[in-house]
Order: structure tokens, then C-alpha cells, then sequence
């Protein structure tokens, strides 16, 4: 494919991805959105690639202890790694592509191009895209420049995911009583990948609860119209609950949710309770 490897190690090394900006991280989440092909394709390729590249870190389901799931663990942590949500991870994936294409810009090759394009040539782009990262797979994630980059963002989005959900419980908590709400969901576990992450008990029954943080919120037509900053997608959790540091909480039945590609749309009567 590219044999010049010495020059393709050294702009990994030295990448330099420009800030993203708001509007093109909108543009990859739309897309990640919009069309789901995409984003199970690049799924599978990051899972398969990481388990190429850290073998001797790669543990099957149970294996590394019992009720964790399979993926990569002992990396830059002792337990799992943050490097498991890579695969998900929309801002990750803007890092991969803008680095990629400054090595196929070096290299005087075609770039990749997702925004613009129809559905069919965004699928034709990430199976492009999939056959460099493989081919690159040992130098993109052991020490290069792209690799701390994405680790810092994927550090930081899940400290920001327990920071909120530390929140909520404890906002939960004044208002109802210590021990209403308790955080659950440990990077890796059974109730992470079910979508848990609160239990939550509300007249003698323990709900299981999704948290969400809130990009804009608007009543319409009898809907609270939600959009979020991430994925949006089922949750067979009870409930869920919206809110960001410092703000309101809002907690829903997930009965009637229906959703789209940028928001989640739930009946005014299913919100439960919101904690000031």
C-alpha cells in the first residue's frame, strides 16, 4: 500500500491535529448518527486492531476477572483501559481521519473525505479508512503523537461522564435521602455495557438509570425534544436522567422514547421528577 515507513513514522510522531472546532465535530457526530454503517464498521476495525496491537493487554469475557468484559486492560492503568471507548468515540475518530490524511498529503495521496458525500461513498471512505489504520495500526498506537492525543480525550471524556454522574446521585441523594441514588457501572462491567449508570430507588423500588448530558432542551407539541452531547441511541434502562454540572436534573421513565438521529423525544407526562 505505502512503503515509505520511515517517513510515514515520522509525521505520526510529530501529527499536529488542528483544534476541532465545534461545527466539525457536529459534522463527524452527524455522520456517526446518520449513518450507522459507518459507525459499526469502524467499531469492528478498532476492536480487531487493538487486539492485534496489544495482545499481550487483550483479555476474552470473564477472563481478566469476573463479570468484565473482553477488551484491552493493564494499558496505561491498572484494570480496564479508556482506550475500550476508542471505538465509539466520534472525537477520536476526527483525530484518526486528520492525521491519517496528513500522512496521505505527505505521501501525495488521495485524503478522506466523509462530509458531502453520499451515504454509499461514506461507507466506501471507512473501509478505506479501516485498511490504513491496519496497515498503520502498530505505528499509530504505540507512541505516537496521535495515540496521546486520543488517550487524553478519551481520559477526559470519561472523567467528565463520572464527574456527572458523581452529580446526579448526589443532587438525587438531597432531595430524596442518602441513598436514594448510588453510581454503579464501573469502567468495563456488566451494568457499563448495559447502559447503568445509577441505581436509583423511588418508593421501594431500584431502578436502573442512564445519564445523558444536555446539549438543548425545548418543549414541542407535548415532547421534551432533547439533544445530547454524544450517541443517541435505545437505553433498556428504567430511567433517564438528563443534567449537566451545576444544573437541573431531569429524571424520565424511559417508556415512550422515541428518537432520531441528533435527539431523544419523550412525552411531557414521563418526566418523573426534576431535582433543582
Amino acid at each position: 500500500m505505502i512503503n515509505d515507513e520511515k517517513k510515514v513514522s515520522l509525521i505520526l510522531s510529530n501529527s499536529k491535529s488542528e483544534k476541532c472546532s465545534p461545527s466539525k465535530v457536529e459534522e463527524i457526530r452527524q455522520l456517526f448518527n446518520t449513518n450507522p454503517r459507518v459507525k459499526e464498521i469502524f467499531k469492528n476495525s478498532i476492536n480487531n486492531i487493538l487486539r492485534e496491537v496489544f495482545p499481550d493487554n487483550y483479555y476474552t469475557k470473564g477472563s481478566y476477572s469476573e463479570g468484565e468484559m473482553s477488551g484491552i486492560y493493564d494499558l496505561e492503568q491498572p484494570g480496564r483501559s479508556v482506550i475500550n471507548k476508542l471505538n465509539t468515540n466520534y472525537i477520536g475518530f476526527k483525530i484518526l481521519v486528520d492525521d491519517l490524511n496528513a500522512v496521505l498529503t505527505k505521501l501525495n495521496k488521495p485524503t478522506l473525505n466523509f462530509i458531502g458525500v453520499t451515504p454509499l461513498q461514506q461507507v466506501e471512505e471507512i473501509n478505506k479508512f479501516c485498511s490504513y489504520m491496519e496497515f498503520f495500526g502498530e505505528r499509530i498506537f504505540k507512541g505516537s503523537k496521535t495515540l496521546d492525543k486520543i488517550m487524553k480525550l478519551l481520559k477526559r471524556t470519561h472523567d467528565k461522564g463520572g464527574q456527572l454522574e458523581e452529580y446526579v446521585a448526589k443532587k438525587i441523594n438531597q432531595e430524596f435521602g442518602e441513598g436514594t441514588a448510588v453510581v454503579v457501572g464501573s469502567l468495563g462491567s456488566k451494568e457499563d455495557f448495559a447502559g447503568t449508570d445509577l441505581t436509583v430507588n423511588f418508593d421501594n423500588k431500584i431502578q436502573n438509570a442512564q445519564v445523558k448530558p444536555i446539549l438543548s432542551m425545548e418543549v414541542i407539541d407535548g415532547f421534551y425534544n432533547i439533544k445530547i452531547k454524544g450517541f443517541v441511541k435505545k437505553f433498556n434502562t428504567d430511567l433517564l436522567i438528563f443534567s449537566n454540572i451545576n444544573k437541573e436534573v431531569y429524571i424520565f421513565k424511559n417508556k415512550t422514547v422515541a428518537f432520531s438521529s441528533s435527539m431523544f423525544k419523550i412525552p411531557t407526562q414521563d418526566l418523573i421528577y426534576t431535582v433543582n
